[in-house]
């Protein structure tokens, strides 16, 4: 027997986003065209979304209660949306949604939607993102410079540069700080945060 695929079920939702049978977005479950009984992959192209009730319908001889109550082919719901992650690993959204673009993570949805590897490799990506900001030339982004203070909002770098206490020079529509600044105002006290 091949080796299950444990995302089989989530790649196949967020592929069709809604119920193959009835339109329904809630509920959600993978069905595999050819059964697993069958030797049938656990292949998105062997999925398609049904909700519950559709996907018990698809199998009068197993317990209808099994697909209602989610115990079968549903994908566990995400523990960690952008906010929420964001908030665990002390970062800001920004950088999360950064990450995941990078990472290739799919959205479910209108949303980001991630699972502890998905996590896992956001901290990955942070730690080196992290690494590189040592790494930079003379000047970095604003939400950089707030992930390399280790801030979750960057309003207070906007404050900092609105008040003229941090100088930021406008490079198409996005505004770049000089490392020195920065270091500047980290060391008078005008900005906090982890040395950079």
């Amino acid at each position: 027997m091949a080796t299950r695929d444990q995302q089989f079920a989530r790649k196949v939702i967020e592929r069709d986003k809604c119920c193959q049978e009835c339109g329904r977005i809630e509920n959600l479950q993978a069905h595999h065209i050819i059964p697993i009984s069958e030797d049938g992959p656990d292949d998105p192209a062997n999925g398609i979304a049904l909700c519950a009730s559709c996907h018990a319908d698809r199998h009068p001889d197993v317990p209808r209660n099994l697909f209602l109550n989610g115990a079968s082919g549903i994908s566990p719901p995400a523990p960690w949306n952008a906010t929420s992650l964001a908030a665990e690993l002390g970062r800001c959204k920004r950088t999360i949604t950064r990450a995941a673009k990078a990472l290739e993570i799919p959205k479910l949805g209108a949303q980001w939607a991630f699972y502890e590897e998905d996590k896992q490799a956001i901290k990955d990506w942070l730690k080196h993102y992290t690494q590189s900001l040592n790494h930079l030339p003379r000047s970095i982004t604003i939400p950089a410079l707030a992930d390399a203070l280790g801030h979750t909002d960057h309003t207070v770098l906007i404050r900092a540069i609105e008040d003229g206490h941090l100088k930021a020079e406008l490079t198409g529509k996005i505004y770049f700080i000089r490392l020195s600044d920065a270091r500047q105002a980290l060391e008078s006290g005008i900005i906090t945060g982890r040395s950079i």
